[in-house]
């Protein structure tokens, strides 16, 4: 059960994440600690800013209930295994962050250009394939359902 006071406090965690990190940041991640059966490990987050500024979001995303504090190992206590725990991690952050999913900043479809994380555009290209002229899916602002692919991750 949790109480009116850790609703608080998680919400107010999420606001203070939502205020340093913005869709199409760059979450590194940090692996501290893997347990001997290899199902659970300690794993820290940050951020880094253009301007060399370093976050580390641990806590906040600890206060805001998204994975729980790992105190021997000074970092989230993430449990499971058999697939890519930091980006797990940063998928349900961004989850979290994002639940009525984001707006890209969309990309032209050259090589060069910033690209989006989410997986709906080569899907559209997919989708419409075969067909004459199909809409560009590459514009400014498209409205990406799943919160999740907002961020992304990279190990550190």
């Amino acid at each position: 059960m949790v109480t009116k006071a850790q609703q608080a406090e998680q919400a107010e965690a999420l606001e203070e994440l939502r205020k340093i990190v913005k869709p199409g940041d760059v979450l590194h991640t940090i692996q501290r600690h893997v347990s001997s059966s290899g199902m659970s490990r300690a794993i820290s987050v940050i951020k880094v800013d253009k301007d060399g500024t370093i976050y580390r979001l641990d806590g906040a995303i600890a206060r805001a209930g998204i994975f729980k504090w790992h105190r021997k190992y000074d970092g989230l206590d993430v449990g499971g295994a058999g697939m890519d725990m930091g980006f797990h991690v940063v998928y349900s952050v961004s989850r979290s962050l994002f639940p009525d999913g984001y707006k890209c900043s969309g990309h032209d479809g050259s090589k060069r250009a910033p690209r989006c994380n989410s997986n709906d555009h080569s899907n559209y290209w997919i989708e419409t394939r075969g067909q004459e002229n199909p809409e560009p899916n590459f514009k400014k602002g498209k409205k990406h359902t799943d919160g999740g692919y907002a961020l992304k991750q990279a190990w550190l």
